[in-house]
């Protein structure tokens, strides 16, 4: 068999998978599982996908509904173009018929699939989740620095002191013109925490550029954990 040959006899094949799938299990009134018509979805020429690649994936994803709970065609079908799609696409893997939070990723190979971030940002990729998926934290300090502040102080009988006002958070140990404990959160330099323990020995934290977020939870963590002075 020449190549022309087997070209036309997969192209025909190609075509015979789609149309038994589709007569299988055709929708009605030309709409898909979902409620909707092949072309009001169009999600395979969102993912940039064209020619031969692009027809079967909106046969699977889209006439077919093959990620749908209830396909519009049976498995055999759904894993045969799928298995087609995969070949055509090369070592490209497939994105997935979904892109639920409709950020133009889908979420095959979106780091946030259910909080729209097309610009997929990540200042941690050491972690699977985007930034907008990324729990919120503050840089300088958790919980369990804090209450080590908060025992180390009680141990030696030191006062802690705090204040707090105008988004700004300030708990010392002890109370005087030289604490040993500082956990500071200021709205300088468009936001900043500081952790500074010399009881210790500890390095002492320095983060500049905080969000309004991260500025929020520092706050909350002094108020939450130390809870003297103004910060019950």
């Amino acid at each position: 068999m020449n190549w022309k040959h087997h070209a036309v006899r997969s192209a025909l094949g190609a075509c015979l998978t789609i149309g038994q799938a589709l007569v299988v299990a055709a929708p009605s009134h030309g709409q898909t599982a979902d409620g909707k018509t092949p072309s009001e979805e169009n999600i395979c020429t969102k993912w940039g996908m064209t020619g031969k690649v692009n027809g079967l994936c909106n046969a699977y994803c889209e006439a077919m509904d093959c990620d749908a709970a209830e396909p519009q065609a049976s498995e055999q079908a759904c894993t045969r173009v799928l298995g087609n799609i995969e070949e055509a696409l090369g070592d490209t893997p497939f994105p997935t018929c979904e892109d639920v939070d409709d950020d133009g990723v889908p979420n095959g190979i979106d780091n946030c699939p259910n909080d729209p971030n097309a610009d997929q940002a990540d200042a941690n990729p050491s972690t699977p989740e985007g930034n907008a998926c990324e729990p919120v934290v503050c840089p300088c300090w958790d919980s369990a620095a804090l209450t080590e502040m908060v025992d180390t102080c009680a141990e030696r009988s030191w006062n802690l002191s705090c204040t707090r006002g105008g988004g700004e958070t300030l708990a010392t140990c002890p109370a005087s013109t030289f604490p040993f404990y500082i956990a500071d959160v200021s709205i300088a330099f468009g936001g900043t925490c500081v952790l500074i323990d010399h009881a210790d020995g500890n390095p002492f934290a320095v983060v500049s550029g905080l969000s309004s977020a991260q500025q929020q939870v520092c706050n909350d963590l002094i108020t939450e954990v130390i809870s003297v002075g103004q910060c019950q």
